[in-house]
Parts: C-alpha cells; structure tokens; sequence
C-alpha cells in the first residue's frame, strides 16, 4: 500500500497520501534519523499551514478530476455510434435470449422482418410484425433489413 499511496496519479498531480494527510509521506528510517527539521513552528501556525494547504490541494484536485472526467468523457463519446432507423425501413429484431418455454438450442437470434413506424426518440423504436405489433426496441437491437415484404403486409402506422 505504500508505494500506491506514495505514487502521484496522472489525474491529480498529487499523492493520495499528500491528499490524505497533507505532506509528504516519511520512511521510518527518516523519522528516527537524528537530524532535527530547519524550523520548528509552532503549533497553531502549523496547524494553520496544514489547514490551507489542504484547503489548496483539494481545489486543484477537484478541479483537474472535472478536467480529467471531460475529457474521459469526450474520448468515451468518440467511439458511440448511435442507430436512427427511418420510418419505414425493415429491421431485423435482435432476440438473443430464448422465451420461457422455448428451448434454447432451436431458438433463432434474429426475429424478423420488422417495420419501424414510429420513432420515438433517438434511442426507442416501435416495430410492427406481418400481423401484430411488436414492442419497442433499443436500437442497439436492430440491423438494417434490405429486402421486399412478403405478399398480403399490412403496414400499421400509429398516430
């Protein structure tokens, strides 16, 4: 644990020990060492020092971890690529559980096709099968879906 808590992080330029306790951390070898600090302060101004030092590491702290975390954030959203499925275009449900009641070894992933008829927000579609509505569906589920519909399709469109 001391060589975590003696390792300044990329996030803070400070220990967490230096965090924690306000100074540096000190070997025991360098405690029992006879040769006395500079100056001794007294304890109400040493008290005193310690209190605004933290005071300082703390605010600079907090404000290089808001830093850090847009930034973490901003490279995060680089890679999301979000699915907006038009109205009208024929999607695959992805269905990668099989239903109670359905054995697992006969059941297929891909359940389909479907039509989106309305879109909701950037994230929720609502699908409709030939004969019977569907319920929505992230878009992280669907693949496009290039093909004609079979004869006798009914298009619902809600309103």
């Amino acid at each position: 644990m001391l060589a975590y808590r003696a390792f300044i992080h990329t996030t803070t330029p400070y220990t967490p020990a230096y965090l924690m306790f306000g100074h540096k951390l000190m070997l025991l070898l360098v405690l029992l060492s006879p040769i006395p600090p500079p100056e001794a302060p007294s304890l109400p101004d040493c008290v005193r020092n310690l209190r605004e030092n933290l005071r300082t590491v703390f605010a600079s702290a907090h404000g290089r971890m808001k830093d850090a975390q847009r930034r973490q954030k901003e490279q995060y959203d680089q890679h999301i690529s979000s699915l907006a499925y038009p109205r009208g275009r024929c999607v695959w449900l992805d269905r990668s559980k099989a239903g109670v009641g359905e054995p697992a070894k006969l059941h297929c992933r891909w359940q389909g096709p479907h039509e989106v008829v309305f879109v909701r927000s950037s994230t929720i579609d609502v699908t409709v099968h030939y004969n019977q509505l569907k319920p929505a569906s992230h878009t992280s589920h669907c693949e496009p879906y290039d093909m004609t519909l079979p004869l006798g399709y009914i298009s619902i469109v809600e309103q």
